[in-house]
């Protein structure tokens, strides 16, 4: 089994958390761990939920 972690923020190294993690048997699968509209220097969103969405979004890509 081959695992590899998605975080793209450098303070996620500090945590035991990572933002996704894909496991390859002989397939692969993708797990997003559950998102929140954070920049990327960890402050939580302010504005209203399609701008809270919208960063979860850009988070994703």
């Amino acid at each position: 089994m081959e695992k590899q972690t998605f975080d793209q923020w450098e303070w996620g190294e500090y945590s035991n958390s990572v933002q996704a993690a894909e496991i390859k048997n002989p397939e692969g699968t993708l797990y997003c761990s559950g998102q929140v509209a954070i920049n990327a220097e960890g402050e939580p969103s302010k504005g209203d939920m399609r701008t809270q969405l919208l960063q979860i979004i850009k988070n994703l890509i």
